[in-house]
C-alpha cells in the first residue's frame, strides 16, 4: 500500500475496490493493492495538491474500468497518466503524426448510465487548478448525460489525453 503521498499515491492496480480505510492516510483497498478509486478518495481526505501516478504491472495499455461513478474531486489533484512507465507525450508537430504514447485507459463500459469518467466539483469544492493528463478516456455515459471530463472548478487542465477514443 502507498502511505508516502509526498511523492505522489501511486495506483499499483487496475482494479476498482475503494479505500479500505480513507482517515488512515494510506492508499489500499481491501486486498492491500492502490486502486485508482481509492487514491481519489485518499486526494480528496488529504489537505492540498496531490499527484496521482501509475505504476500497473504487465504490458501495453493497463483499463480500468470502474463498476460505478469514481468520486468527484474535491481537492486540488494532478493525474498523471504519463508516470506508467513506458508512456510519453507527444513531442510531434503538426502536420507530423502524433508519436506519443498512452498506456492508462479509463474504460466506462461498466460504470453506468449518464457516467463521467472524472468529476471536478465546483469553485468551492476545492478542486480548481486541478490538471488530467496522459489518459484515454472512452466508452463514458451512455444513453446519459455522462462525459469523459465533467468540470465544474475553475482552471483545470486537460492536456495529452485521448477522450473518446478506443484504445485499439
Amino acid at each position: 500500500p502507498d502511505n508516502d503521498f509526498s511523492d505522489g499515491i501511486t495506483v499499483s492496480v487496475s482494479g476498482d475496490l475503494p479505500d479500505a480505510n480513507i482517515a488512515d492516510s494510506i492508499c489500499a483497498d481491501s486486498n492491500g493493492d492502490c486502486t485508482l478509486r481509492a487514491a481519489i478518495e485518499e486526494a480528496n481526505d488529504t489537505f492540498g495538491a496531490n499527484t496521482v501516478e501509475f505504476n500497473i504491472p504487465g504490458s501495453g495499455v493497463r483499463t480500468i474500468q470502474p463498476t460505478s461513478a469514481f468520486p468527484e474531486i474535491t481537492d486540488q489533484i494532478i493525474i498523471d497518466g504519463y508516470s506508467q512507465p513506458g508512456s510519453q507525450p507527444n513531442t510531434a508537430v503538426a502536420p507530423q503524426p502524433l508519436n506519443g504514447t498512452l498506456l492508462i485507459e479509463l474504460d466506462g463500459t461498466l460504470a453506468g448510465d449518464g457516467s463521467s469518467a472524472l468529476r471536478f466539483g465546483g469553485n468551492s469544492s476545492g478542486s480548481s487548478n486541478s490538471e488530467v493528463k496522459g489518459l484515454i478516456i472512452n466508452r463514458f455515459g451512455g444513453s446519459g448525460q455522462g462525459q469523459a471530463i465533467a468540470i465544474g472548478a475553475n482552471n483545470i487542465s486537460v492536456k495529452g489525453n485521448y477522450l473518446g477514443t478506443d484504445s485499439t
